[in-house]
């Protein structure tokens, strides 16, 4: 499933570390925003895991639960921060909004919902 590949707007004005952090983190964090088909996989992930077992309405997906999807999909392991900032960065671009609680947790944005009710 190829949602949003060629409209992810990871744009590269966007801070990738933070300013203390050394080059290699930089150079990490762009190397992640560049990757639209991680970017890909978070989102299929958060849509798919936020629909099952869902009665009624969706329910939040953590990192973890995106850290397993992820590497069920890849068949490779997989670093969890990498997976954290990836959803990061879709979050903070409208694609999953945030759910209260103890640990992170994320559900598709109702534009996205939208987008891929257009897009069948």
């Amino acid at each position: 499933m190829n949602m949003l590949q060629a409209e992810l707007p990871l744009g590269n004005d966007a801070p990738n570390a933070r300013s203390t952090d050394p080059i290699s983190s930089h150079l990490a964090c762009a190397a992640i925003r560049q990757n639209k088909t991680l970017a890909d996989l978070v989102i299929q992930g958060v849509v798919v895991l936020s629909n099952v077992a869902a009665d009624s309405g969706r329910l939040p997906v953590t990192d973890d639960d995106l850290l397993y999807y992820v590497e069920s999909m890849t068949n490779k392991r997989q670093q969890r921060n990498v997976i954290a900032r990836t959803r990061g960065l879709l979050e903070r671009d409208g694609f999953f909004v945030r759910v209260p609680g103890d640990q992170v947790q994320v559900m598709p944005s109702p534009e996205l919902l939208i987008k891929l009710t257009e897009d069948e």
